[in-house]
């Protein structure tokens, strides 16, 4: 080795422990530097938050001013958090509902399932008794123009006629059950008796007795049953709908419910609003052969 290179060696030797005591020494002045800055920025900061004078009182707006966003962005975390918070609280709600409607789902679909096994087992008996349907129906919604009823007439003018295809005698009924009847038709107007007219003649069952009478109107809010069978058992709230008696009126038709029985006759309150009508179905229907027989 070259006598250069032992002097660079030995000038190396003697700086390293000198750089190190000297990197010990700036660090703790550093240490004792910062120390007595936070010390006296904590001084500082009591003497403004305990004191009222002037200057402390500009001092806090101004401390308050340079640490605002600061404490604005400390929120952000906690914001975040709450809004994460209602997002979920949000699927959890939506997750059960999706569960309550997929078990609503499959209630509606075995229901649809036992109607279809109803309708294929009603259809399957229906070809055994070789059972054919008494009529075939269908409707004509109409307006109801006016009620030219006269203190002894319970009636309809309808907004239909012969061209629209109303002819007299079909039956009227709503949702709600039975109106009346169509008596006579001229090319667009039709008249109608509600069955609370007087001259209303309807034949009736009575469920779940199923005893016949015929029901009759009384220019009042309630037609009277009458040729009520010796002995029946009818009481206030038995159902009340239309046997088929006569062709007139298709069978089944809901007229109402007893309202009133006294010893020879029982009085019915009508499920059709008749007092509030706007507009009327027209039953049209047809009779078809009717036959029962075992094979």
């Amino acid at each position: 080795m070259s006598l250069d290179n032992k002097n660079n060696a030995s000038k190396f030797y003697v700086r390293k422990p000198f750089l190190k005591q000297v990197n010990s020494t700036f660090h703790a002045y550093k240490q004792l530097i910062l120390f007595v800055f936070f010390a006296i920025t904590s001084l500082f900061i009591l003497y403004v938050a305990a004191s009222n004078s002037m200057f402390a009182q500009k001092a806090r707006l101004v401390v308050m001013e340079i640490f605002h966003p600061i404490a604005r962005l400390s929120h952000v975390p906690s914001k975040g958090v709450q809004n994460t918070k209602m997002k979920a609280h949000d699927w959890i709600f939506a997750y059960s509902k999706l569960q309550t409607l997929k078990e609503t789902v499959k209630e509606y679909k075995e229901r649809e399932y036992y109607i279809q096994q109803l309708e294929h087992e009603n259809a399957e008996l229906r070809r055994l008794l070789n059972v054919t349907r008494s009529y075939t129906s269908r409707f004509k919604t109409v307006p109801i123009i006016s009620y030219p009823g006269k203190p002894f007439v319970k009636s309809l003018l309808l907004g239909a006629g012969l061209n629209q295809g109303v002819m007299a005698q079909s039956p009227l009924i709503t949702q709600e059950g039975l109106v009346g009847r169509t008596v006579e038709s001229s090319a667009n107007l039709t008249r109608a008796l509600l069955i609370t007219d007087l001259n209303s003649r309807v034949p009736i069952i009575i469920k779940p007795s199923n005893k016949h009478a015929i029901l009759m109107g009384t220019n009042s809010n309630y037609p009277v049953l009458r040729y009520l069978p010796y002995g029946a058992e009818i009481k206030k709230g038995d159902i009340v709908r239309t046997s088929g008696s006569g062709g007139l009126f298709p069978a089944g038709i809901p007229v109402g419910t007893i309202e009133k029985v006294t010893a020879d006759e029982a009085f019915v309150k009508p499920f059709a609003k008749l007092d509030s009508l706007s507009f009327v179905n027209i039953l049209t229907h047809e009779l078809n052969a009717f036959s029962s027989k075992f094979r």
